[in-house]
């Protein structure tokens, strides 16, 4: 199997292009645009930006199903093998039900090279067992939830992340065989 991957460029991309998406069962929306302009032979603009909202497949159509039976720490009997009956978050749902969202900005001209770029994503998880059951099943205990008294009041877990990066690069050619690249790159990422 052959994977060829093209990444868009201020020099390689030129026009605007908008793309829609959809998805049923595994319910999201998206929508694209991106925009290229070239000002000259070594010089060009690309802008994109990319939103999602991603809700994810409900409980009938992704079923969170555990291997054994066991009682979570409130008492409520779960039976291994069936359909968990609690509220759960949907799979693979964006967290916190935010959205989704990338966008890159692209310079190129005289020897520089600049974008910048945020990102922010992330998803909502289900239950491991191992969160809602006690020993040997799990490792809850009342120290993990004195502070949660149903599996109702338990928050949802996930993971969100956002990151922005600025990079701007200048290249000068000495010769046919020496070139003097200087980079400068800032980063920030944020994680919950």
């Amino acid at each position: 199997m052959v994977v060829d991957i093209v990444t868009d460029t201020a020099q390689t991309f030129e026009g605007t292009a908008l793309t829609g998406r959809l998805g049923a069962v595994e319910e999201f929306y998206s929508a694209e645009i991106k925009h290229g302009r070239r000002f000259g032979e070594d010089s060009g603009l690309l802008l994109y930006v990319g939103v999602d909202q991603y809700h994810g497949a409900g409980q009938d159509d992704a079923p969170l199903v555990y291997g054994v039976d066991f009682d979570d720490f409130w008492g409520t009997p779960v039976s291994g093998g069936q359909p968990f009956d609690q509220p759960i978050n949907r799979d693979g749902e964006s967290y916190r039900n935010r959205y989704r969202l990338k966008a890159h900005a692209q310079y190129t001209g005289g020897g520089w090279n600049l974008w910048a770029r945020y990102t922010r994503g992330g998803e909502q998880f289900a239950f491991a067992q191992d969160n809602l059951a006690r020993a040997p099943y799990g490792w809850l205990d009342e120290w993990a939830i004195a502070d949660y008294p149903s599996y109702h009041s338990l928050h949802q877990p996930g993971a969100g992340y956002q990151q922005m990066t600025l990079d701007a690069s200048y290249r000068k050619p000495l010769s046919n065989q020496w070139t003097i690249t200087t980079t400068f790159v800032f980063s920030r990422f944020d994680y919950e």
